[in-house]
């Protein structure tokens, strides 16, 4: 259930990061969608998944040793089972997205973002980018 206002508030939210860069543990794919999730329903959604890495490296180890205790293959099971995946043409405005990524670059094999309208916000190194939709990218609904 979405809070009042969730919309006013995800715009104020990614709008005030517009320059915040990147930070593993701190302000990451993962860190942000949590927090856009908690602020468009009240409750975040992977907190266990946040917090004690610093580097590329730490965020991998954390993520492996999560999919391990956890039994999921990969992050997007992970998504799957907490929230419902979206699989419609046009994503409502607030969901998660996950847009595949060459797993030999990052640390998951999707970067994480947050729908704002036909448009998504993902984070750089220099702060928030965004970008269009694409039709590669996956969709979590966020309710």
């Amino acid at each position: 259930m979405r809070v009042p206002n969730w919309d006013i508030k995800l715009a104020d939210y990614v709008n005030s990061l517009q320059d915040y860069p990147f930070v593993w543990g701190e302000h990451d794919c993962l860190t942000f969608v949590n927090k856009c999730v908690e602020v468009i329903r009240g409750q975040s959604f992977a907190d266990d998944w946040l917090g004690d890495y610093t580097t590329a490296t730490g965020a991998f180890r954390k993520y492996r040793k999560l999919l391990y205790t956890q039994e999921y293959d990969t992050i997007i099971e992970m998504l799957d089972d907490r929230l419902d995946r979206f699989t419609g043409r046009f994503p409502p405005r607030g969901s998660v997205v996950g847009r595949p990524v060459n797993q030999t670059v990052g640390i998951m094999p999707v970067l994480l973002g947050v729908v704002t309208s036909d448009l998504a916000a993902f984070l750089g190194e220099g702060g928030m980018i965004i970008t269009n939709l694409d039709d590669n990218d996956l969709f979590w609904s966020v309710e």
